[in-house]
């Protein structure tokens, strides 16, 4: 298994460059035709080798962080600070979507971990819940705790996701509708996080919508 994973990533990063340099031909090409028949084709041409780059781009931030390399890093988080900023960066964006973002029952909680790592985290959950639920969905991000563990948890009032399908969720490049963009890594990158920091992910049923639990030992 490590052999093929050095082998993919050598396969990615070999793919990486022509790819963009063919991305960059037609980027050029669609530009000088931009008044042409041509040109929606090429755009769209550009759009798929822009999706491919990020997927090459996601797969290697995976492995960076399945690596265990980012654990020298560590240092104490103050998570109600990241969770109060991250919720405030957002807020706009929920709200252009139509949505609803807030934060409620924060309580303070340090952790060892990578700070840039935990607020990516957070991100790309904020993110999910804002661009799979529709158009009003108010989505919540509270921090609990004890004396030894801190739970995080991001939770919406979407349709949600049907309990047999948790499983696919989590798995790398699970979709579970082929009509929203994406690579199906979301979750896989998040859920590698959290098992850096010696954390644990799960879905559970909001009826309605969708929770997602995350706790992580507690410093103090």
């Amino acid at each position: 298994m490590t052999n093929l994973q050095h082998g993919a990533k050598d396969i990615a990063h070999e793919l990486r460059g022509p790819l963009a340099q063919l991305r960059g031909e037609a980027a050029s090409l669609a530009r000088h035709a931009a008044d042409s028949p041509q040109a929606d084709g090429l755009a769209a041409l550009v759009a798929r080798a822009d999706r491919m780059l990020d997927l090459f781009t996601s797969l290697t931030r995976l492995w960076e962080i399945e690596g265990d390399a980012r654990r020298k890093g560590f240092g104490t988080v103050d998570v109600a600070t990241l969770v109060g900023d991250v919720v405030e960066m957002l807020e706009t964006v929920a709200e252009d979507a139509g949505d609803r973002l807030s934060a409620n029952q924060i309580v303070s909680a340090w952790v060892l971990g990578d700070a840039n790592l935990l607020r990516q985290m957070l991100v790309n959950l904020i993110e999910n819940a804002i661009r799979h639920t529709p158009t009003g969905t108010t989505t919540t991000v509270s921090l609990a705790g004890s004396a030894d563990v801190v739970v995080l948890t991001v939770q919406d009032d979407g349709p949600g996701i049907a309990r047999e399908h948790h499983a696919l969720a989590m798995r790398k490049f699970g979709r579970l509708n082929d009509q929203v963009e994406g690579q199906g890594l979301g979750l896989s990158l998040v859920d590698a996080i959290v098992r850096l920091h010696d954390g644990t992910l799960w879905l559970e049923d909001a009826a309605p919508g969708l929770r997602l639990v995350i706790s992580f030992p507690r410093l103090r």
